[in-house]
């Protein structure tokens, strides 16, 4: 199911740039970003995540900062954060057999042809570079005298006491380093490589990483219902983590602050959800200036997970009820076009078992075909869906080309 249905998946993940300005506020988000687009060339990154293996290559000593920070957390997990996505880690798959190490080495190596792997890498090194921003700020406020009571409760709440605070501080006023991003722009960061407080060190290291994880949505063992630990559960739940993550940690999360920074927040992903509905319709080859404002609006929501299980129980009804359910028709306007090429099965129970249907189906196909029967463009349809990779953005082109031209010789 990895193979065939997640090639999309870099692009419906552009929502996660946003997702920083939610946990952190614009400012510190912007300074992160500029960071990240001046050592740009420097930010490349060369890695592997493997069976007790991590390769990867920085070039500066900021990014090494935030590696160190960073990086250890798929080795901890036992699995790549497009693993997880897809319903796939070691605490729920723990088999060692050589069909499991197979389908395990399939799924990483499809996660760097399709790109989620490196934007992932990306998405968390900036994650890291925010946190580490508003975190050196909040030091500096409360050595100043300034830092606000709800700021100082917040880092309460993530179990950094005053104490902590304190002996930051004094390692950054004699470790800490500094960017010049221009425009009279600077980025400090905290070199804690060379801290001689290795307790600070590791507190410091430990809480960037907690405060990266609250601004990219992941897939841990506390995010996911009981009924996954079944194997039937994680059959029909399958893709549906990130989801049930994305409830609890965008929409749970943000109608509990309800502060400005949830509203800029909010706002960043709708317009990133609206980016990925058009990318995704540029490359199915649909312009969606033929849509109604209520249908992006709605799409854009879809795309952008703020809402969650929301939209996507919305999307699964439009989808069994042919557009005469849900928030679309409510709204006088078109289906959301995720579940779209989607099978009333594979909607409903799970990628595993619409594939189950598909496979099916293309059999059925191949039978009529060797008998001498007939088939349609539909058949053709089917049999390109269990073909692996077909639903690669950069190769989706090709594949539709393809089938258009086979689906024209059987009519």
């Amino acid at each position: 199911s990895t193979l065939t249905k997640m090639g999309g998946v870099a692009l419906s993940s552009v929502p996660d740039i946003a997702l920083g300005i939610m946990v952190h506020g614009f400012m510190p988000y912007a300074r992160a970003m500029m960071a990240q687009i001046r050592q740009f060339k420097d930010l490349l990154p060369k890695f592997s995540v493997g069976r007790g293996s991590l390769k990867r290559g920085f070039k500066t000593e900021f990014q090494d900062d935030m590696a160190r920070a960073v990086y250890g957390f798929e080795m901890a997990m036992g699995a790549t954060r497009m693993e997880r996505m897809a319903g796939f880690s070691d605490y729920r798959n723990a088999g060692t057999g050589k069909v499991e190490r197979g389908t395990a080495w399939a799924r990483r190596g499809f996660g760097q042809i399709s790109g989620i792997q490196w934007w992932n890498s990306r998405m968390r090194i900036w994650s890291a570079t925010q946190a580490q921003e508003r975190l050196i700020r909040s030091v500096e406020l409360y050595k100043a005298g300034k830092l606000s009571d709800r700021d100082l409760a917040r880092l309460r709440t993530n179990r950094v006491t005053e104490s902590d605070l304190n002996r930051w501080s004094r390692q950054l006023d004699k470790w800490a380093d500094e960017d010049d991003l221009g425009d009279g722009i600077k980025y400090k960061w905290g070199n804690s490589e060379k801290w001689s407080d290795n307790g600070a060190r590791l507190k410091w290291e430990e809480t960037i990483l907690h405060f990266s994880n609250q601004s990219l949505i992941d897939v841990g063992v506390a995010d996911l219902p009981g009924s996954m630990d079944s194997q039937l559960g994680a059959l029909i739940l399958q893709f549906k983590s990130f989801a049930i993550a994305s409830t609890q940690r965008t929409a749970f999360a943000g109608l509990q602050r309800a502060d400005r920074e949830v509203l800029q927040g909010m706002v960043g992903l709708f317009v990133m959800g609206g980016i990925a509905h058009m990318l995704k319709e540029a490359i199915a080859g649909r312009d969606v200036t033929e849509e109604g404002e209520a249908e992006f609006v709605l799409n854009a929501i879809d795309r952008s997970g703020m809402l969650g299980v929301v939209t996507d129980a919305n999307a699964i009804l439009e989808r069994w009820s042919h557009g005469k359910l849900g928030l679309s028709p409510a709204f006088g306007s078109e289906g959301v076009k995720r579940y779209s090429d989607r099978g009333g099965v594979d909607a409903v129970a799970g990628p595993n078992l619409g594939m189950t249907e598909q496979l099916m189906s293309a059999g059925r196909v191949v039978a009529t075909f060797r008998a001498g029967g007939d088939i349609d463009p539909k058949d053709i349809s089917t049999l390109r869906r269990v073909i692996p990779y077909q639903n690669l953005f950069y190769l989706r082109w090709l594949f539709d080309r393809v089938e258009g031209a086979l689906q024209e010789a059987v009519r």
